[in-house]
């Protein structure tokens, strides 16, 4: 398969409600549509969408980079074996100092097309045996009557994990939330909790003795120093998640710390898609549990990522693409959605995917 033409879309959509991160307030989601063919004029479809506040690099650097994107990409032989192999694609195209959204979204587009050429999902491509259906995590975020009345309604809608933003309110505010939800869910939902680097180790250390009758499943990033996470760990006794530390990490040459309950994996910010299913790999080797998560994108991201944790993630384990909640409206014709807390992995995948052309507007490059 020769990679023979790439086009470029530009496309925004407003959130229903304003994100706020790292104290940047987005009101809408921007990104590039990536579309690849082949010289048989088959179609891949990737996505590159930094979110402001989370990623390094943000949309005009990525748009600027897009004519060198170009020329590294076009024209090359790309066969099933590659794609499908430990082999970076980015590495492959020379493009792994390019930023991570970049890669991501090339390497998408490329398994994207492949799986096209031959007419199958792509999570046929990896291995025919998969999770028919995948449990996602509810997100809860706001304000402590939001989180209580999300909570009842996910619950309502046979979400059976769900993950609690804390740490931007008051401690004693976040600790009445958590155990809050747990008196609404009961003990069978899983509860996940999420700091984002908010707290000192002894404001952290507060919070975790004050919880301790709460049975969570971990709680990712609690300390604005992520050094001290052993110390917290020890002390604490509670089960720790790395999310934005994960990149100080290689999976292929290093292993995990020995404390480590889960990693949170946002493959947008990880860079090229074989680098996330090498993480997944070295975290099933040491028992930690990888949880595939979506940095608000679009529903063609959130396809894809669904599709990755059929194939490598454990059986039952929650994904965090409950990010689709937030958007407007969707750039498949076919809106993304959960049904019932989960997603069924041969409905999504039982048509090609079209996008909505209202919705993107092409870039000349």
């Amino acid at each position: 398969m020769i990679l023979y033409k790439i086009k470029y879309y530009r496309y925004e959509i407003p959130l229903l409600s304003p994100l706020y991160i790292n104290k940047i307030k987005t009101t809408k989601r921007s990104g590039i549509i990536i579309r690849l063919m082949d010289t048989e004029q088959n179609t891949g479809f990737g996505e590159i969408a930094p979110l402001p506040g989370f990623h390094s690099e943000n949309l005009e650097t990525v748009i600027n980079l897009l004519n060198d994107t170009s020329i590294h990409v076009l024209n090359n032989s790309i066969s099933e074996q590659i794609v499908t192999s430990n082999k970076e694609l980015s590495g492959i195209f020379k493009i792994n100092t390019f930023p991570p959204s970049i890669q991501f979204g090339v390497s998408l587009a490329v398994l994207d097309l492949l799986a096209n050429s031959k007419r199958m999902p792509f999570y046929k491509l990896f291995n025919p045996t998969y999770n028919k259906n995948v449990p996602v995590n509810g997100l809860l975020i706001g304000t402590t009557n939001e989180i209580l009345k999300n909570t009842e309604a996910l619950i309502a809608e046979g979400y059976t994990t769900l993950k609690i933003k804390v740490g931007k309110q008051s401690l004693d505010n976040d600790i009445f939330i958590v155990k809050k939800v747990r008196t609404i869910t009961g003990e069978k939902t899983k509860i996940r909790l999420d700091a984002n680097q908010a707290w000192s180790l002894n404001d952290a250390l507060y919070f975790a003795r004050e919880i301790s009758d709460v049975n969570i499943e971990y709680i990712e990033e609690p300390l604005k120093h992520v050094e001290e996470l052993p110390e917290f760990s020890q002390i604490s006794g509670l089960p720790v998640a790395l999310d934005e530390s994960l990149p100080d990490y290689d999976p292929v040459t290093g292993k995990f710390p020995d404390w480590l309950k889960a990693i949170i994996l946002k493959p947008s910010v990880i860079g090229d898609i074989n680098k996330t299913i090498q993480f997944i790999k070295q975290a099933k080797i040491q028992n930690i549990i990888p949880v595939i998560s979506s940095t608000f994108e679009s529903g063609l991201t959130l396809n894809a990522l669904a599709q990755l944790a059929s194939i490598f993630m454990p059986e039952g384990t929650a994904v965090g693409i409950d990010t689709y909640r937030w958007l407007s409206q969707d750039l498949l014709t076919t809106p993304f959605k959960v049904i019932q807390g989960k997603v069924n992995i041969k409905d999504i995948t039982k048509n090609h995917i079209n996008l909505q052309s209202s919705c993107l507007f092409p870039l000349n490059r």
